[in-house]
């Protein structure tokens, strides 16, 4: 019992850092954009985790080669999408708004997630869910539509919010296509599966441009001023990130870990009040309270006999 008891602290912890790893990566990223570009920071932040993933998963890999080869197309899709398609949009949105926004935009992801659900795989919603999911898709829209919270970030440059939207949908269609191998391996071993098949895919692509230098912007190395960022992006946000929430799932269960997930915006705002200068509006944080409590609505599972 008392074992349990630990594990469980153990997950919730790693849930916590996991909420405030991912939360912060956002801020990292506005606070560097003028220093590098989105593309040097999708490729190294990759480069660094799949050294790490090697490291540590390549004989777990291997024996599980053959389930991995009867899967290798799906791999090969979520890797694409996870590493490349959703890498590209959720970085390069904090060099066109606010961090705190691209949080907050990003926590809408299960509402989406659910939404894509009911479309495509034909789930039943229940009238709460369905309240949440239009709560939260409202204050996101309210979010968007409000005073910028960056000073630096103009009505005409905010890019980044419909990019972090972009990012949040891709994310939703991977989460959903994931179900379909969900089971076939441990998630550790099919995390690293697909974070070195999408990893080999940008390789080229990124090697293409910062060799030819088109765009001029594109580096083969960052500048040390931001390898400390880099790192954190790499190992912390992604790396640890995705091994304490994995753990955190295994250990008491996707529904119980999604609710950590709410701490993430919380962390944007912090983190972006006290490093960036950032602050909502009070459009903004009605936004931001809807998002919220639209997520609480339809994550939120009923207690039994009330």
């Amino acid at each position: 019992m008392l074992e349990g008891i630990q594990r469980t602290r153990l997950a919730s912890l790693g849930l916590i850092a996991t909420a405030a790893l991912w939360g912060g990566n956002h801020v990292v990223i506005r606070d560097i954009a003028d220093q590098t570009d989105p593309l040097t920071l999708v490729f190294w932040r990759w480069t660094l985790s799949a050294l790490a993933l090697l490291l540590f998963s390549a004989g777990p890999l291997w024996r599980a080669r053959h389930v991995l080869r009867e899967h290798l197309s799906r791999i090969a899709v979520l890797g694409f999408l996870n590493c490349v398609l959703f890498s590209m949009a959720i970085i390069a949105a904090p060099f066109g708004t606010s961090a705190v926004n691209v949080g907050l935009i990003q926590a809408t992801a299960p509402l989406w997630i659910v939404a894509a659900g009911t479309l495509f795989l034909s789930e039943q919603v229940s009238v709460r869910s369905a309240a949440g999911l239009g709560l939260g898709f409202a204050g996101a829209a309210l979010l968007i539509s409000s005073e910028p919270a960056a000073a630096t970030i103009t009505a005409e440059l905010r890019w980044g919010d419909a990019l972090a939207l972009t990012a949040t949908l891709i994310w939703a269609g991977y989460s959903i296509l994931l179900r379909k191998i969900q089971g076939a391996l441990h998630p550790a071993t099919m995390f690293s599966a697909i974070a070195l098949t999408g990893y080999a895919a940008l390789i080229p692509c990124y090697l293409l441009l910062a060799l030819t230098g088109s765009p001029a912007d594109i580096s083969v190395l960052p500048p040390r001023e931001i390898w400390a960022a880099v790192a954190y992006i790499g190992l912390g946000a992604t790396l640890l990130g995705n091994l304490f929430w994995n753990l955190g799932v295994h250990a008491l269960g996707p529904a119980t870990s999604s609710q950590f997930l709410f701490l993430a915006p919380l962390c944007s705002i912090a983190f972006g009040a006290y490093w960036l200068n950032e602050y909502l509006s009070s459009l903004g944080w009605l936004g931001a309270i809807m998002i919220i409590s639209g997520l609480t609505l339809s994550t939120l599972k009923r207690r039994e006999g009330k």
